[in-house]
């Protein structure tokens, strides 16, 4: 095994990576990063460790990196199997990153104590250690059980220390608008930190039940923070409702749209609603249930979206969106020609991910990032710049790529919306007969979302 010795000692080299990374992973990558609760971030140079949800691979530790406004380098704990190489080692390394052991992955989970005074050392330093104690990636809004890897790391840095650590326990939640598509959204969760030593009269009694019980409030409240839905059986059904209704429920409340954290604030209210539900009239949510099945049904079968429902379609606002978008096309084939090979280059890698497809994101950011759009922007500008002759000229076709980049993607969009605004009009007009079951299905299925949520 490589050294990790001074993981956590400041890097030039890698501040620079995480200036670039950072603002294609916050500006370019996503549409929207949000980060709610900042305030409870304890100041840099004090012991933290952070514990979060997992849901898309790296994605998730880019998302905690950069939610930090002090530039802090924290380290992160992954899984060992992906240190067998040891060029991927070395890299990982560079990226602050440490292994884990697990059985799960045909480890030796002993292996582990030879890494304890390395994790106790960074936290030691006044450093951030960073772990996802679900041990994998939760491929829905749920979240899963979690391992006591961090506890036993907590308290065995803690009594190291004689208990003089003052070791801080961050919760975080992370919540995305989707997983695997370009201009994402993403709200970071950050909750109020949790002080060691509020456990270690327990410890020092019974140390197996003191880091069952850390492990058991620190499951609570990361799960508190997030979209977490408990009833696996039936999650189809609660996250097609809960999709369908959240926007309706932003404006019932008079909360701003366009800020994420408000949707993923929707959604925990519809959740826990239904869930209540469930438990107080199971027959009412039986037949809500039935009636969004039958709507589901319904709008896969008219290959319509239910938010086609929410408007007015006329023949004038569709010309005119139609017209529009003839307008813009040379903008958008500007954009395509320019941004389609890098683009989708990476999709063809992560194509063939079959085993675990949380991981297609962060392969995709990753290789976009650092090969397939460098690369191809690097030529293209060097190109530009030896045919005009111009440094203005080739600075502001260099400053084109990636705002054409943004506007192909947001155009190609706004075309497949488009498209089903139409298909929406003609099969209102033709007075279909599933279109006119599936109508009412939904303004009923609103109705009653109405009164749950009232």
């Amino acid at each position: 095994m490589i050294s990790f010795k001074n993981i956590d000692r400041f890097s030039i080299r890698y501040f620079l990576l995480y200036a670039y990374v950072r603002f294609a992973f916050r500006y370019i990558y996503l549409k929207q990063y949000r980060v709610v609760g900042l305030e409870n971030i304890p100041k840099s140079g004090e012991p933290l460790l952070v514990v979060c949800n997992h849901q898309s691979g790296l994605n998730d530790a880019l998302a905690i990196l950069f939610m930090f406004r002090d530039c802090r380098q924290p380290v992160f704990i992954a899984r060992s199997d992906i240190f067998r190489k040891k060029f991927v080692a070395n890299l990982l390394r560079f990226l602050k990153i440490m292994p884990a052991f697990r059985a799960m992955d045909g480890e030796n989970p002993l292996l582990n104590y030879a890494l304890f005074d390395e994790f106790a050392d960074i936290l030691d330093n006044g450093h951030t250690l960073m772990m996802f104690p679900e041990a994998g990636h939760e491929s829905t809004y749920t979240l899963g059980r979690f391992r006591k890897g961090f506890a036993r790391t907590a308290f065995y840095a803690e009594k190291r220390s004689r208990y003089t650590l003052g070791l801080k326990i961050l919760p975080v939640a992370n919540h995305y608008s989707g997983y695997f598509n370009f201009r994402e959204k993403l709200a970071m969760v950050v909750g109020k930190p949790v002080e060691i030593s509020d456990y270690l009269p327990l410890y020092k009694e019974n140390p197996e039940k003191a880091m069952l019980t850390l492990t058991r409030d620190m499951n609570e409240r990361v799960s508190n923070l997030m979209l977490n839905t408990k009833n696996r059986e039936q999650y189809s059904i609660y996250n097609f409702i809960r999709a369908i209704y959240e926007r309706r429920y932003v404006q019932r409340m008079g909360w701003k749209e366009s800020y994420f954290p408000n949707m993923l604030r929707a959604s925990k209210a519809i959740i826990a609603r239904l869930e209540a539900l469930h438990l107080s009239s199971l027959k009412q949510q039986l037949r809500l249930f039935e009636k969004a099945q039958e709507l589901k049904a319904g709008l896969e079968k008219l290959r319509l979206r239910s938010w086609l429902f929410e408007h007015q379609h006329n023949v004038q606002k569709l010309m005119l969106r139609t017209l529009s978008m003839i307008c813009l096309l040379p903008l958008f084939l500007y954009g395509y020609m320019l941004n389609i090979i890098p683009f989708n280059l990476p999709r063809l890698i992560t194509n063939k991910i079959k085993k675990d497809i949380m991981l297609r994101p962060t392969v995709a950011f990753g290789i976009s990032v650092l090969i397939t759009f460098p690369i191809c922007y690097f030529l293209l500008t060097l190109a530009c710049g030896l045919t005009s002759g111009s440094t203005l000229t080739t600075l502001l076709f260099f400053i084109s790529l990636p705002l054409g980049l943004i506007f192909f993607d947001a155009y190609r969009k706004h075309y497949v919306k488009l498209r089903g605004r139409w298909r929406f009009f003609f099969l209102r007009r033709q007075k279909n007969k599933l279109f006119e079951q599936t109508h009412n299905l939904f303004v009923q299925v609103m109705t009653e979302m109405d009164l749950v949520m009232s």
